[in-house]
């Protein structure tokens, strides 16, 4: 399963429960990749039209690694999903001499030459901030991952 996945799983799961608890529907949040309808839009919204530095940012902060998996709103929580490289490296086994031979749209799965693998390990970490401070609320590691 990807990183992406993890998000997704979650703020689905969420989103099933939520009526059935006589929660929020979340029409008003942003609980999945493309928003609460999936087409990009969130219909009970009224965001600025312009923002800057000073104008309009409530909060911002640094993220830890890297990713792009879509923030999860959820009343006043911000869930996000990101790879921090550990530091530690994973022995690459080396592709057979045929492989290496063959062109890369003949080699497996086909299509444009892949990127190279990489050889480290990195940890996939969910973050919950705080929507109105942008206070880092908790961490949680949700896989150790060695690169595939």
């Amino acid at each position: 399963m990807n990183s992406r996945c993890y998000l997704v799983v979650v703020s689905t799961w969420l989103l099933a429960l939520s009526p059935a608890l006589g929660g929020p529907t979340g029409a008003e949040f942003w609980p999945q990749w493309r928003g609460p309808l999936g087409t990009g839009a969130a219909p009970a919204a009224d965001p600025p039209v312009t923002w800057n530095e000073t104008n309009h940012v409530r909060w911002k902060t640094r993220l830890p690694g890297s990713g792009s998996a879509t923030p999860i709103v959820w009343g006043d929580r911000v869930f996000i999903l990101t790879a921090i490289p550990t530091g530690k490296k994973v022995e690459r086994k080396m592709p057979d001499e045929k492989a290496k031979a063959e062109p890369a749209a003949t080699q497996k799965g086909g299509g444009p030459p892949r990127p190279e693998t990489p050889n480290e390990i990195y940890q996939f970490v969910v973050i919950c901030y705080d929507r109105n401070t942008g206070k880092s609320l908790w961490q949680k590691i949700a896989r150790d991952e060695p690169p595939r």
